[in-house]
């Protein structure tokens, strides 16, 4: 077994800093909820699911609010789990659908494979793929805007389809994208290989950095606002990225805003998209309402 910095370890596992649940609770905790909740809205709410955008198993959309108007605005999310969590996928966040379809919103689940199966450059694009469907979607609808959602490492991948990582994604497509939110993201791996979330994802240290949105030139004549979402009781480490990418996009000339939601961690920060009075949630029923 390899032997990890202890310190170095905990600021890059989300796990080790909720104050609601200890560490071999917490995602457990996360998954169950997350999926008793996307059970009902796939009980009440019309969609399609497994719509491919390419060959290998997990290369599948969800769409939810199949029953609103062609031209309605459209929601898409890349979920996290480190690339490589078995357990957390697009269809454990269907949940989220819920206050989106009743503001007259639709959404959009984006899945993916995962590390050790494929290497994260594949993954990197697949989301560019996934992605360019959901924006040939909204085209061919008119779709009132198009806000693109990544939660934690789903957040990576979002900002990684506005750095020069990217190569088929034009400024056309990119220019269909209203909104880009970016929660709980990771966006620098540098320190990745020298943690056991390295296990799977087989990084060297070049790699790590090659990949990292954060350590990359963003794409030009970005029109994109974004929204860059940090947890108040999550990682030190989460919430500097946050801080420093946001600064980042600022200083390039992007329209970024930093958001900081309080008295949540890295999990229910997501979790609580359940709550339309909850700080995030207005945010993105203002931002689609618009």
């Amino acid at each position: 077994m390899a032997d990890y910095d202890n310190s170095l370890e905990k600021l890059y596992l989300p796990s080790r800093w909720s104050q609601r649940f200890p560490p071999d609770l917490i995602v457990e905790k996360h998954t169950t909820l997350a999926c008793q909740e996307s059970e009902k809205a796939r009980r009440l709410i019309p969609h399609e699911l497994n719509i491919p955008y390419g060959p290998l198993h997990k290369e599948k959309i969800d769409i939810f609010g199949t029953d609103l108007s062609d031209d309605a605005p459209l929601f898409v999310f890349v979920h996290g789990g480190y690339w490589q969590e078995q357990t957390l996928t697009r269809d454990t966040y269907h949940f989220i659908a819920t206050n989106l379809h009743k503001r007259g919103a639709k959404s959009m689940f984006i899945g993916y494979e995962l590390c050790p199966s494929v290497p994260l450059t594949k993954i990197i694009e697949e989301a560019e793929v996934a992605t360019k469907k959901c924006i040939d979607y909204a085209r061919k609808h008119n779709s009132k805007g198009v806000y693109l959602t990544g939660y934690s490492a789903g957040s990576h991948l979002v900002a990684s389809l506005y750095t020069d990582l990217v190569k088929e994604l034009s400024c056309e497509d990119r220019g269909v994208v209203t909104a880009a939110i970016l929660i709980a993201g990771i966006y620098d791996l540098h320190e990745i290989p020298k943690t056991s979330v390295n296990g799977p994802l087989k990084l060297d240290a070049e790699e790590a950095d090659k990949l990292s949105p954060y350590r990359r030139e963003i794409a030009g004549g970005v029109k994109t606002s974004f929204y860059v979402v940090s947890a108040e009781n999550d990682s030190p480490e989460f919430r500097k990225q946050s801080r420093e990418f946001h600064e980042k996009l600022v200083s390039l000339g992007v329209k970024s805003t930093l958001v900081v939601c309080e008295d949540v961690d890295h999990f229910d920060v997501v979790e609580r998209l359940t709550d339309e009075d909850f700080q995030l949630t207005k945010l993105i029923l203002d931002l689609v309402k618009q």
